[in-house]
């Protein structure tokens, strides 16, 4: 069965009645789709947007019609130079791993990205072994990490083996890195399937709260 699409009914309005922002690009034609294609605002204030037809062509703008990045995706499988729409996650922390060997260890780097509005305040590193709802709240900011021993373990031995560079000072875009590192034949094997998750907060001394929190990373102890 061959691809469709929905359309509106003739003579029947789709979208808002006037537009409130446009963008164009300043080269006709190179950024135009005639089907599929959409585009969102971001938290930033720029926007997010597809040209679904153009070799699956996504790119940022800002509010003045910069271009802050653009992409092409090398492969779009099924349907070769198209893409069907862009969307956007709120995502600030990531794992290069979510298993660790209880027999040989290993170790999980968290990258974190809380933005340039970040930039050189401090961040934590919290972890939780019960599970992420509904999480804690941090001057009005959530973190999906349930509060128990595991979670206060992670506050008293930040910087502390296992731990390292879990507490700081994010650099000057915004980002920061921390590692978990644990031996293997440390922990007994009926942890086996035990889930920690981990998560951060932004920390402002200045105005002495927390600025943002982020989402949480799963990570399993396996055999």
């Amino acid at each position: 069965m061959p691809p469709t699409f929905d359309a509106p009914p003739p003579g029947t309005p789709y979208g808002p009645a006037a537009p409130i922002w446009e963008y164009r690009h300043p080269e006709p034609g190179m950024f135009h789709s005639f089907i599929i294609s959409n585009a969102i605002r971001l938290p930033n204030g720029n926007t997010l947007a597809c040209s679904g037809t153009q070799g699956g062509l996504m790119l940022e703008v800002d509010p003045a019609g910069n271009i802050v990045w653009n992409l092409k995706p090398d492969v779009v499988p099924d349907f070769p130079g198209m893409t069907f729409r862009v969307d956007y996650t709120e995502r600030r922390l990531w794992a290069d791993s979510n298993e660790v060997s209880l027999s040989s260890g290993g170790e999980v780097r968290f990258n974190l990205c809380a933005g340039s509005d970040s930039a050189d305040k401090l961040y934590f590193i919290f972890g939780s072994a019960s599970g992420t709802s509904p999480g804690v709240n941090f001057d009005g900011h959530q973190l999906l990490l349930n509060p128990d021993d595991y979670f206060i373990t992670t506050i008293f031995t930040a910087n502390q083996y296992p731990y390292n560079r879990t507490a700081g000072v994010l650099d000057g875009c915004g980002c920061g890195w921390g590692t978990f590192t644990m031996p293997g034949g440390i922990i007994p094997t009926t942890a086996a399937g035990v889930e920690l998750n981990h998560g951060f907060v932004v920390f402002d001394s200045g105005a002495n709260a927390v600025t943002k929190s982020s989402n949480s990373e799963p990570m399993t102890w396996q055999f």
